[in-house]
């Protein structure tokens, strides 16, 4: 019987700690989509006006353009109280796998025309600093989507010292943004168990009061 209450407190708390994390990636995802949205408009107005224009890069910001707004709108529906964590998840997880699959596949197109840019990279920083990930989420999607990486990178048809800045930048990156996204996850973790602590002291100390009162 203890086990199971144990167990059955084990599993609320795990469940208002993704609740609470939902909460903090939909606030923290909103903001970041309006910046994102305002990033792309600036590409595209210096890209316009660039003495040769990149169609490659015009398409690229011109698919974000249409696609964040939508983002923003569903965002801002499930950030509203009583909205389904279970949704809120599934947008941020989208959001998320399209932010490394952007990051990708625009490292890997703007290699021919544009030189090597750390692109990927920075889509991997993005994605450890924006969003608060369980480990058991996160490790796994940067383990596959730089193995996804570093396979296109070994078949693609780009020369050595492409290949070689890519894959040793990609995985220090990857490496670095894993270790990010756990201390980010393990001190926002601490934090929520100490206010659930200190706020069940608080309930105990008001009922103690109250029966004194009494």
């Amino acid at each position: 019987m203890i086990a199971r209450k144990a167990d059955a407190a084990a599993a609320e708390l795990e469940q208002a700690l993704l609740a609470e994390l939902a909460r903090v990636n939909l606030q923290r995802l909103f903001w970041l989509l309006w910046a994102g949205l305002a990033n792309r408009l600036l590409v595209l107005a210096v890209n316009h006006y660039a003495a040769k224009p990149s169609d490659v890069l015009a398409s690229m910001q011109w698919f974000d353009v249409i696609v964040i707004p939508p983002l923003i709108f569903f965002t801002s529906r499930l950030r509203r109280p009583g909205a389904s964590v279970r949704v809120a998840w599934m947008l941020t997880l989208f959001i998320l796998w399209g932010t490394l699959g952007m990051g990708v596949i625009q490292a890997l197109t703007s290699a021919s025309d544009m030189g090597y840019r750390a692109i990927y990279v920075f889509a991997l920083m993005v994605v450890a600093v924006a969003y608060v990930l369980p480990p058991r989420w996160s490790l796994p999607v940067f383990a596959l989507v730089h193995a996804i990486y570093v396979t296109l990178i070994l078949r693609g048809g780009f020369d050595e010292r492409f290949r070689l800045a890519s894959l040793t930048d990609g995985t220090t990156g990857v490496v670095f943004a894993a270790g990010v996204s756990w201390l980010l996850y393990r001190a926002k973790r601490s934090d929520f168990l100490k206010e659930r602590l200190i706020a069940a002291q608080k309930r105990e100390v008001a009922e103690r009061n109250a029966e004194v009162t009494d």
